[in-house]
């Protein structure tokens, strides 16, 4: 039994053995089946001219373009606060601004009445002294010419210059008290005036920070005015973007509040270092704001046109590989279809089209859609449906060439690819 067992044994191993060498033949001539044996579909896309703009995607908040807290110089009781939040203030016909804060100002009014009456007095005054020197002028000169005859003395004539001297003198002092008169006339004139505060620009109040009959202290903050017809945002750019930035570039600013709406705006102000530590600068960029729709705080989203390259050989974004080491796409060619990885040289990016500057000719066909999943010269089925989309929203870039009855570029177009 047992010399029969041990034949058995040997026959069952050699069967299993066979079975098995079987199996991993079989799963090793699938694995090196060619990709190609099962075409992938994907969706193509050939050059295209456009004009292609490089941005700079900064962000910040809105401030308005001026901002100032109404101070008061002098101390008093409120008496009076025309506006409250959210009031315009505007210049009556003649250009003048209004009062925004009135201050008790009775002590300042008395003072102001007792330093005119007082300039009055020395008005008087140096009005009596100018006519004493006006005659003592005279005097001098008629002793001076009865000298000349001998019908007087040089005692008189003496008596007189010296008359005169004293006339010069007191006049001159009356012309100091009248400038001191009038020093203090004016003194208490501007404390009068400081007890109305006046807006500096025309605007909105954005705080009001006292109530009337509260006591406002010198340097006390008591209203904020802010000028909303045209604000701006600060914001900081990197260092590798800093030379891309210009003063006077057009810039696209949007906010969470009107999602669907952009905002045109204009680089006003580009600071002229950099921040050590954060390696940044600051950028103002300003936009007006007529219908008052933007306010100051809001969050904003800022694109600045750095570049522009119009008409420019273009591919859809989504046709470069990600993976790929440098910048490459799979070109379509052949019949039946197949792919082929081609390095190129791309230029501008607008986030949808990138600019090819070299590696592709001008009928090339590009896969856009399903490139992840290919290999180097596996075949494809190519969807034209996206092909035709994109013939259609080129032509519409291009309406000088359809106005003037001339051929579309052939780059514009995308051949027909296999059977």
């Amino acid at each position: 039994m047992k010399h029969l067992l041990t034949p058995l044994a040997l026959v069952l191993s050699a069967a299993a053995g066979w079975l098995v060498y079987q199996y991993a033949t079989g799963q090793r001539e699938q694995a090196a089946k060619p990709p190609s044996a099962r075409p992938q579909a994907v969706e193509l896309a050939t050059i295209t001219r456009r004009d292609l703009q490089e941005r700079v995607e900064l962000v910040g908040s809105l401030e308005p373009l001026a901002d100032v807290t109404i101070r008061s110089r002098a101390r008093g009781y409120i008496t009076a606060l025309p506006f409250d939040v959210g009031d315009r203030i505007a210049a009556d016909e003649h250009g003048r601004l209004p009062t925004v804060v009135e201050l008790e100002d009775s002590t300042d009014r008395e003072l102001l009445r007792g330093a005119e009456a007082a300039l009055r007095v020395a008005q008087a005054q140096l009005a009596a002294r100018q006519a004493r020197l006006s005659f003592a002028r005279n005097t001098t000169q008629r002793q001076a010419e009865l000298a000349t005859t001998g019908a007087t003395s040089a005692q008189e004539l003496d008596q007189a210059q010296s008359e005169l001297a004293v006339a010069q003198a007191e006049v001159q002092l009356e012309e100091a008290r009248v400038a001191q008169a009038a020093s203090e006339v004016e003194r208490n004139r501007l404390a009068v005036q400081q007890a109305r505060l006046q807006a500096p620009f025309e605007g909105y109040v954005a705080q009001r920070l006292v109530e009337v009959g509260a006591l406002a202290n010198p340097d006390d903050p008591l209203l904020r005015i802010v000028d909303l017809a045209r604000v701006r945002t600060t914001v900081s750019v990197v260092e590798q973007d800093y030379e891309r930035l210009r003063v006077g570039q057009d810039a696209e600013v949007s906010v969470d509040a009107f999602p669907d709406e952009v905002f045109r705006g204009t680089v006003a102000r580009i600071a002229p270092v950099l921040d050590p530590d954060t390696r940044t600068a600051v950028v103002h960029v300003e936009v007006d704001n007529p219908r008052l729709r933007l306010k100051p705080g809001m969050h904003a989203r800022v694109s600045i046109v750095s570049q522009v390259r119009p008409r420019s050989p273009a591919v859809p974004a989504s046709a470069l590989l990600e993976h790929a080491e440098q910048p490459s796409v799979f070109v379509v060619a052949g019949d039946p279809p197949r792919v082929e990885l081609r390095p190129v040289q791309i230029g501008l990016t607008d986030g949808d089209y990138v600019e090819v500057l070299s590696g592709l000719d001008a009928e090339a066909c590009v896969v856009t859609l399903g490139s992840n999943l290919l290999q180097d010269g596996q075949a494809v089925t190519p969807l034209q449906a996206s092909a035709t989309e994109l013939v259609a929203e080129d032509a519409t870039e291009a309406p000088a060439d359809s106005r003037s009855g001339a051929e579309p570029d052939q780059a514009d177009t995308i051949p027909h690819i296999g059977g």
